[in-house]
């Protein structure tokens, strides 16, 4: 090759577009390859991304071919290394192992970089296209469904982590010898987030007393108003927290139950309901995770045949 120096500009050219060709087949981004030929061959920004639209059109296929093949060994090592994150991390979480939450990181870590490779695959052409045609820019629709789908995928992560719903068995407070004083009444709350529940009146006790669905539902056997009887001394557990609402009696409020005896036992068994809510939890969050993996695909997948398969592109 000649000392670029002493070629003309339309000679450069020339050069680039041929020289763009052997790029093409080493799987370089786009800007790599623009960067690339505008430093050998002097050439300048404008120039150098005129000759790769150049190269790039008169090599259509050849250009197509190296690129839906580097993407897809891309998405496939993303697919790959997001499952065996989940799956580990899952694991991870059952065992209570760090070493193994250390290694689902690293895949984590690992995925999260295989999609900033595809992203840059598919988008790295906006500023280009621009010069060309605005028929393969991206639909802002696309990116709100992300947006959503990642959204969704946190609040279930937050909801899983934090362990919503459980009870700290630690931090229950039991009291006893409680005589009920009228029938046990089942009510519902109304609104959007409507829940039914059991409401208790005790004597000397101004409080009214609920255990909400959300609490009775997962109790050993069914119960309903007519299971207590007025004047039955009974037993009830509730969140430390709501001690001193309980123990204060100048000011009538509602306090929430967690817990209640029937015929002398208490009705629900705190470890197997956090066991339950917590296996719960699991399967929303990898049904969200499983979501947003199928959403980034389906993405990437359409870019791919949009920019690269789709007829007369």
């Amino acid at each position: 090759m000649m000392n670029s120096v002493d070629l003309s500009e339309e000679q450069r050219i020339e050069q680039a577009i041929e020289y763009c060709l052997l790029l093409f087949e080493e799987g370089m981004f786009e800007s790599q390859i623009i960067t690339t030929i505008q430093n050998v061959f002097k050439l300048s920004k404008v120039n150098a991304e005129l000759s790769f639209l150049k190269a790039k059109q008169l090599n259509a296929k050849k250009y197509s071919k190296s690129r839906v093949r580097k993407v897809w060994i891309v998405a496939v090592n993303f697919i790959l290394t997001t499952l065996t994150s989940l799956l580990i991390y899952i694991a991870a979480d059952e065992m209570e192992s760090i070493v193994y939450k250390i290694v689902a990181a690293l895949f984590a870590l690992t995925s999260f970089s295989s999609l900033i490779i595809l992203f840059k695959l598919l988008f790295e052409r906006l500023e280009l296209n621009k010069n060309i045609t605005t028929k393969s820019r991206s639909n802002p629709v696309i990116f709100q469904i992300l947006v959503i789908a990642v959204f969704f995928f946190c609040a279930f992560l937050f909801i899983y982590k934090t362990k919503d719903g459980e009870v700290d068995i630690n931090k229950i407070k039991e009291i006893n010898h409680l005589i009920l004083k009228e029938k046990v009444k089942k009510g519902e709350t109304g609104g959007k987030t409507s829940y039914y529940y059991y409401e208790f009146y005790f004597h000397n006790n101004p409080h009214k007393f609920r255990i909400p669905q959300q609490i009775y539902k997962y109790s050993n056997e069914r119960i309903g108003e007519t299971d207590f009887k007025v004047g039955d001394t009974l037993s009830i557990q509730v969140r430390e927290f709501d001690l001193p609402e309980f123990e204060q009696k100048t000011d009538p409020t509602v306090i929430n139950i967690i817990n209640i005896t029937l015929n002398g036992r208490f009705v629900i068994d705190h470890v197997k309901r956090n066991l339950s809510i917590r296996r719960s939890n699991r399967e929303n969050f990898s049904y969200a995770a499983i979501a947003l993996l199928m959403i980034v695909l389906g993405i990437v997948f359409f870019e791919i045949y949009q920019r690269y398969l789709k007829p007369n592109h």
